[in-house]
């Protein structure tokens, strides 16, 4: 099937890479260099999901060989504990920080207080 849409020279530059083509059957003017960024962009994602997906499947084949009563456990439990360790970690992280802000903004509180009282400056 050939492709409805046609490339012609826009606006041609003395580097290739930078020549403004336009493409017909759908407007959008484009320079190769575009092209070829999206197309590097793209590898650089394969690459990563590539190495990700890699990554999950020994996560996986771990559990599977030291935890096989995981793979027994019904789909539902399992996304139960999921979600219940998502919220442990996070909430562990969250509430320590909270903590050390409350604590900061006090400690400023005071600080502004005391700058207030030695050098008689008011905020606004």
């Amino acid at each position: 099937m050939k492709s409805k849409i046609q490339y012609s020279v826009l606006k041609p530059n003395k580097d290739p890479m930078l020549t403004k083509i336009i493409m017909t059957g759908i407007e959008n003017e484009i320079t190769l260099l575009d092209v070829d960024n999206a197309i590097r962009l793209n590898e650089r994602e394969i690459k990563e999901l590539e190495t990700n997906i890699k990554i999950q499947e020994l996560k996986l084949k771990n559990v599977d060989e030291n935890y096989p009563d995981v793979k027994d456990i019904p789909e539902l439990t399992r996304k139960a504990c999921y979600l219940y360790t998502e919220c442990f970690a996070f909430l562990k992280v969250a509430n320590q920080k909270l903590k050390e802000l409350k604590k900061a903004n006090k400690d400023m509180k005071e600080q502004l207080i005391e700058i207030r009282n030695q050098t008689g400056l008011c905020q606004k």
